[in-house]
């Protein structure tokens, strides 16, 4: 199961917030293995968020993946995703942020499931 955190100093209207689900629903299927049906989204837009000491307009985007994944197509995630939000958020590309990270153990239905 993968999860996207998508937290902003922006506000994020109804709108806007079904252009992003549905916009990284069909983004997580450049990674191999992964698809819209098992993503879970999170957005937190409105907040108070500092960069380089200074309040503005940006945008951090937590990824978590179950299993490795392809380093080419996590690169061309990271970069379709960041080009996306920035647009649909109307924050510059620069101040949009992504990190990501996989696990071996991810829990879900009450059991832990493993990577082999």
């Amino acid at each position: 199961m993968p999860f996207i955190s998508v937290t902003t100093s922006r506000n994020i209207s109804s709108e806007q917030a079904e252009r992003i689900k549905t916009g990284l629903g069909k983004r997580i299927s450049i990674i191999p293995g992964k698809s819209e049906t098992s993503l879970m989204i999170h957005l937190c837009g409105a907040g108070t968020m500092y960069f380089g000491g200074e309040e503005k307009p940006c945008v951090h985007m937590n990824v978590l993946l179950f299993r490795k994944a392809d380093k080419e197509a996590k690169g061309k995630f990271c970069e379709e995703s960041i080009a996306f939000v920035a647009e649909i958020l109307d924050v510059p590309v620069e101040d949009v942020f992504l990190t990501l990270s996989e696990y071996d153990s991810w829990g879900s239905r009450g059991t832990l499931n493993h990577a082999s």
